[in-house]
């Protein structure tokens, strides 16, 4: 009897097994889509997993319709599936949920069949040379947005080619009749719809971006990962792009991932140019029809030379030739999923689905990730490193304004130092831009001094301690030690608050000190789509805005041309992150705000305004000094066993009532720590979830290198099946796995 294995998109451990209707069984692959029941009446979309002959010791239902003549999801993808529900110890059928866009994994598609588009290129032989004045223009706008592919010219989609040469359609009628233009359909996959309709050629590059050039594409070769770092403006992306077309020149894919929808936009449109109709995004800013036209397209074996820009979810698109994986700003959050399983980082997948293609990977970055540095740095990684910026841009002047010495001495009231305000006056009357860096999104509440920004730190785990309204206290997110807050500042006797200011707050500050300035605001409230977010940077680019007040979301490769002035208006949110990267991170943001001044090759001004610029971390902004920011976080966690010198897996434990969950966590952490030691176990702590019907704990392992991670998996399922038992009476226990999580502070 054929029999088939189903992973189906629910939340469960195990495969399904069916038998093979006689009619169908010769046929199903692995990977094709199949429909089968579950329980009485339900019906699911599953991927075939194995076929195998057997006879079952019980009756198996039959497996309703297979949606696919060939396999729908190739078998290097199910093995990435498999390496994710392994290492992130989450489930297949959550793996499987995630990676296919939602109309896919239900709908009985019909075979795929291509979308085309009518394209408009000149006739081969054409004896008519007589044109009107308007076909003329038409006939001269076409030779001159087409390119030569294959001995002749190109089209362009008679759709766009009406719109940008503003030409009525009866002009174009009557070429095709005079036979010097011809219609031709051609197959159309979701494209970059602000798409230039010429292309450029790419920018030659210098003799040391050359050298790094020529070390990636052999790591591309050898199919070795390859760490980019280098600062702002020092041609990162364009020896990118060269290395992008040499991959594209052999026929094969790129996937490029950003780390956000909205910065991918810009990302697109510079690649645009250069590669033109090669150029496919893929992100949740596409339509869902756009989504599944490149799924289908790809899935149906097409090897077609693409470039895919697209984020996270790009990682699971069913490649057939995929010959470079290029993870742009490496170092960002952004790229680890958080809020449901699989809780994966899309960097750690990239490099697994490149040594699975056999396809080369480049992470790319200004301030790379400590984890990447740290490898490249010890040979796993090819370390590539340009050291010099263009040489027509000048280098922004650095300031760090020590805004408690200016509020004690009373030359500060507001929210911007003397020297801040002057350059923005400046930078104002001389036409030129500012950008403001208020890190409200990313804002952990703590209690800060109000004179001197001294915030208190657990004294076991040296990391800021959060603030709880409920109860008034502090509490430590790694050990989990509670204390009082304290009721004045330990280092200058001023009082302490829970503070923070957001973007609206400075933004109705700068109306008030600035009222004949136009401002925009750049946060999670004013801009909600890609389109949104590039239309206000082309706003600002064409002067249409004197200055930009924004999150976290202006740091992530922005190219503004004319600004003058970058203040960051409290450092300190960032310091006071009860995290052990809080550092790093800060670090990081900084470095990429002080590469947006200047980018014109005129002079410009960076202010960080913080209270604590005794900081070594504000001695090494000042001197855009990663090498010592690296050294000194290195040191630190080596010593208090934080990555890249341990693992960390964070475990979340969530049932209804404190102190039924405090028993559950304590007998976790106990049957842990009889396991693998007390010194690898940290808590339990109660999270505070106020806007969760249910109560959460969290438990932090901490696993040195060298330790079998294989064996830590199988001490941790062998404990949570000990929890399920003692605690079967309990109506509801959800246990989580965050590994490698790039925070504990949420």
């Amino acid at each position: 009897m054929k029999c088939v294995d189903v992973l189906l998109p629910l939340h469960v451990e195990r495969l399904f097994s069916y038998q093979l209707p006689s009619g169908i069984a010769a046929s199903v692959k692995p990977g094709c889509r199949a429909v089968v029941p579950l329980g009485k009446s339900k019906q699911y979309t599953g991927i075939v997993i194995t076929v195998f002959d057997g006879e079952p010791l019980i009756p198996l239902k039959s497996v309703l319709e297979i949606l696919d003549e060939q396999p729908f999801v190739p078998e290097v993808q199910i093995t990435l599936w498999k390496w994710i529900s392994s290492y992130y110890i989450c489930f297949l059928g959550d793996v499987l949920r995630m990676a296919l866009p939602s109309g896919l994994q239900w709908d009985k598609a019909l075979p795929f069949s291509p979308r085309t588009e009518r394209f408009v290129r000149f006739a081969e032989i054409c004896d008519e040379r007589k044109f009107t004045s308007k076909q003329s223009l038409l006939l001269n706008f076409l030779e001159e947005n087409c390119r030569f592919s294959g001995g002749r010219r190109v089209g362009l989609p008679k759709k766009d080619l009406l719109e940008k040469s503003g030409i009525s359609e009866s002009v174009l009628s009557g070429l095709i009749k005079k036979g010097a233009l011809e219609y031709y359909e051609r197959v159309v996959t979701p494209s970059v719809k602000y798409a230039p309709l010429a292309q450029r050629e790419l920018f030659p590059l210098t003799e040391e971006q050359s050298h790094v050039y020529k070390l990636l594409s052999n790591a591309v070769m050898n199919r070795k990962p390859a760490l980019l770092k280098g600062p702002v403006l020092s041609g990162k992306t364009e020896v990118s792009a060269h290395l992008i077309q040499d991959v594209l020149q052999r026929g094969e894919q790129v996937l490029y991932l950003m780390p956000d929808v909205k910065a991918s936009s810009v990302v697109a449109k510079r690649f645009t140019a250069y590669f033109g109709e090669k150029v496919v995004v893929y992100h949740s800013g596409i339509s869902q029809r756009e989504r599944l036209d490149l799924w289908r397209y790809l899935s149906g074996g097409n090897a077609s030379p693409l470039l895919i820009i697209g984020v996270r979810s790009a990682l699971f698109l069913p490649f057939s030739r995929l010959g470079l994986i290029v993870v742009d700003e490496e170092h960002d959050d952004a790229y680890k999923q958080n809020d449901s399983a699989p809780r994966y980082h899309a960097r750690n997948v990239a490099l697994m689905l490149g040594y699975l293609h056999k396809a080369g990977v480049v992470l790319s970055s200004a301030t790379p990730s400590i984890e990447s540095y740290f490898h490249a740095l010890k040979g796993k990684y090819v370390l590539a490193e340009l050291k010099q910026r263009h040489t027509n841009f000048l280098m922004p002047d650095i300031q760090i304004e020590n805004t408690a010495e200016l509020r004690r001495r009373k030359l500060q009231k507001g929210l911007f130092s003397p020297s801040l305000l002057k350059k923005m006056e400046s930078a104002f009357a001389s036409g030129g831009q500012v950008l403001l860096f208020q890190n409200r999104k990313r804002y952990a509440r703590v209690v800060e001094c109000v004179s001197c920004g001294w915030t208190p730190l657990c004294p076991d785990c040296k990391m800021p301690l959060a603030y709880t309204k409920q109860g008034n206290t502090l509490i430590c997110v790694y050990c989990g030690k509670v204390y009082p807050v304290p009721d004045k500042c330990t280092a200058c006797g001023d009082k302490v608050l829970p503070k923070g200011v957001g973007t609206e707050r400075v933004e109705e500050e700068l109306k008030v000190l600035f009222p004949s300035i136009r401002v925009a605001r750049v946060d999670g409230d004013t801009v909600e789509s890609s389109r949104d977010f590039y239309a206000l940077t082309e706003a600002f680019n064409e002067g249409s805005i004197d200055l930009i007040i924004g999150t976290q979301l202006l740091v992530r490769n922005i190219d503004f041309s004319h600004v003058r002035v970058v203040g960051v208006v409290n450092g300190d949110l960032l310091l006071n992150i009860p995290d052990f990267r809080a550092h790093e991170k800060a670090f990081q943001s900084m470095m990429q705000l002080i590469g947006l001044a200047g980018r014109d090759g005129g002079s410009s001004d960076v202010v960080i305004q913080t209270g604590q610029s005794c900081l070594p971390i504000m001695g090494a902004l000042h001197n855009q000094d990663y090498d010592s920011m690296y050294a000194a976080q290195c040191a630190e966690r080596e010593m208090y066993g934080y990555p890249p010198f341990t693992r960390l897996i964070r475990i979340i434990i969530g049932t209804s009532g404190d102190e039924c969950l405090l028993r559950i966590g304590k007998e976790f952490a106990a049957l842990l720590i009889k396991r693998m030691g007390c010194e690898r176990v940290c808590g339990p702590i109660l999270l505070p979830e106020p806007n969760v019907p249910f109560s959460r704990a969290m438990l932090l392992l901490k696993i040195e290198s060298g330790v079998s991670y294989i064996s830590v998996r199988t001490i941790l399922s062998e404990v949570q099946k000990e929890i399920m038992s003692e605690f079967r009476d309990f109506r509801r226990i959800e246990i989580i796995y965050d590994v490698d999580p790039v925070s504990i502070s949420n």
